[in-house]
């Protein structure tokens, strides 16, 4: 059976509306035709790691994976990659061998080449991650330029939630526009995200990466409901609001972040539904990335 015959089955399929059929993903060099239209470079970045923790773990594999895009949110070719790895000078854990397939063998003697991925760096105008606030602690610490740049993220500068797709895991993301692959390594997770950043939301219809680069560049607040009466509890949940224990030398209470134009609305929510007046809050300044 040739190519245009799968694709002929697969599409009835499809069009019958019983199945949903999911493709194994391969590498896509290109998402739109050539044209003059200026573009900028960013990079999807992915490390795999001995565990999670930035203080005490240590980064075993680098993928940084360029791409061209447009401020539209159209992505053009994708670049050559840089993926290496870097010896901890400790033994690989098993269970990260279990999940990544990284070996002890793989990462000795290997390190990070320090201009080559400082030239990538200095080349892009943002750094892209999925759950960068893992990535960005880990790489910040062995690449100090990444310092410097602004970075975007595909759990938090996307309301997946919002675009009727219930998780933002990166395999699920893949799932939910037909794509499977072998998780778990630097490069091709920096592909997938790449992938996904080039797809059209379906509630929005906006292209994902449009929506990434609208809320990238937004300040955010975070607001504390100090002392909100506790039978409030679940309707400050539902609105989306964490609970700090206090145990990190923050407040004991009930937390939002918001952008900086949703600031009034969610105070007004607050003055009316929780307390009943306008009462004093602490508002302050965040980095996004702080409580992702």
């Amino acid at each position: 059976m040739n190519s245009s015959e799968v694709e002929d089955i697969i599409s009835k399929l499809e069009m019958s509306g019983d199945y949903k059929i999911i493709k194994r993903f391969k590498k896509i060099n290109s998402y739109n035709e050539p044209s003059d239209v200026a573009k900028l470079t960013r990079i999807f970045l992915d490390v795999e790691t001995t565990g999670g923790s930035a203080e005490r773990d240590k980064v075993i594999e680098l993928a940084l994976v360029p791409f061209e895009y447009t401020p539209d949110g159209k992505i053009y070719r994708v670049l050559d990659s840089y993926v290496e790895f870097q010896d901890p000078g400790i033994p690989v854990p098993q269970f990260i061998t279990e999940l990544t397939g990284i070996t002890d063998e793989m990462v000795s003697g290997r390190s990070f080449d320090v201009a080559k991925v400082n030239a990538l760096i200095d080349s892009a105008s943002i750094i892209i991650a999925h759950h960068a606030s893992f990535d960005k602690r880990f790489v910040e610490k062995i690449f100090p330029a990444f310092k410097e740049k602004r970075w975007g993220c595909t759990v938090a500068h996307i309301k997946w939630r919002k675009e009727n797709i219930s998780s933002s895991k990166l395999e699920f993301l893949a799932y939910s526009y037909s794509i499977f692959y072998d998780a778990h390594r630097a490069e091709i997770d920096s592909l997938i995200g790449v992938h996904i950043l080039a797809q059209t939301l379906p509630v929005s219809n906006e292209s994902a990466l449009k929506m990434l680069l609208e809320n990238v560049s937004g300040k955010y607040f975070k607001i504390w409901a100090l002392k909100s009466p506790f039978e409030t509890k679940d309707l400050l949940k539902a609105r989306g609001y964490r609970w700090n224990d206090g145990t990190n030398n923050k407040f004991k209470s009930w937390y939002k972040i918001v952008k900086e134009d949703l600031k009034d609305e969610e105070l007004e929510f607050l003055y009316s539904q929780i307390y009943g007046q306008e009462i004093a809050l602490h508002i302050e300044s965040v980095d996004l990335f702080e409580s992702v």
